[in-house]
């Protein structure tokens, strides 16, 4: 979208609005605001998905960690006494065969993977929002510079570039709430 100036506009005035509006790259500020919000949802559902294949992987991480932990409370001597018959041996008997079972270490390196990949979607998802976030900053201050910058010209138009008049106006810019 260009900005169409007006067609009985002083040709100087033209020229330096086009210039002032070329040197803060407004075209290319307002595509990149407009573009920020689709961004930031197409980035949002990447995280959503990155959570769900996380939450996946978790419950069959649990999955295998429950079979395994009912095998060993199962397990039977030859007497047909409970082969591990405390919390901490079942505990410890756990803790081994987690280490030496092909289908937890597995099912764990999908956990640490897709958490890994969940970590890397909402990070990203965050710095676009802090990219958009200084984004709308930049273009609320360039709106106040140029009202500053309107004001102004409106003051040099009038030839009245020193004394009390500038001074007023001056001071009125300075007061107006710049957001």
């Amino acid at each position: 979208m260009v900005i169409q100036l007006p067609s009985n506009m002083h040709p100087n005035t033209a020229q330096a609005i086009t210039a002032i509006l070329a040197a803060y790259d407004t075209e290319n500020l307002r595509h990149s605001l407009m573009a920020y919000p689709a961004r930031i949802k197409k980035q949002r559902e990447a995280a959503y998905q990155a959570r769900k294949a996380w939450e996946d992987a978790e419950l069959e991480r649990s999955t295998v960690e429950a079979e395994m932990l009912l095998a060993i409370s199962t397990e039977t001597d030859e007497r047909g006494k409970a082969k591990y018959s405390n919390a901490e041996q079942r505990a410890a008997e756990l803790q081994r065969r987690k280490a030496a079972d092909p289908s937890y270490l597995a099912a764990a390196e999908k956990v640490a993977t897709a958490k890994d990949a969940l970590n890397e979607a909402q990070d990203t998802l965050q710095m676009l929002l802090d990219e958009y976030q200084s984004a709308r900053m930049v273009a609320r201050l360039i709106s106040a510079e140029m009202s500053v910058i309107s004001e102004l010209a409106e003051i040099g138009e009038a030839d009245e570039i020193h004394g009390p008049k500038m001074d007023e106006a001056l001071r009125s810019l300075i007061n107006k709430e710049a957001f």
